[in-house]
């Protein structure tokens, strides 16, 4: 045991050691400046839980999971209306049909 403890002093006393010990404080003195930056509350108020860039991708993402198409949408969309954007946005659909209608 008393090798071990000579051993690790020894390490510490030499050059490596001190190497050892810089790094560790460079180490903990920029995990300490990331996590202040993380939990400050200007990049909180961005990306937090409720952050607007989060609300905004949320937003996106329902929208287009649920059209298939680019948008969005804070509103609750109407699905029994015959203007549903994943069938008919500004006057155009997005699928095709027939100019004329079939003979009947």
């Amino acid at each position: 045991m008393d090798n071990a403890r000579l051993g690790v002093k020894s390490i510490l006393k030499n050059q490596r050691g001190q190497s050892l010990v810089e790094y560790m404080l460079v180490i903990l003195v920029s995990v300490s400046l990331a996590y202040s930056v993380l939990k400050s509350d200007m990049v909180q108020d961005y990306f937090g839980e409720n952050g607007t860039f989060i609300t905004n991708f949320k937003y996106e993402l329902e929208y287009s999971y649920r059209h298939a198409v680019r948008g969005r949408a804070k509103n609750i969309i109407n699905y029994n209306s015959p203007n549903h954007d994943s069938y008919r946005k500004n006057g155009d659909t997005r699928f095709f049909g027939p100019l004329q209608r079939y003979p009947q």
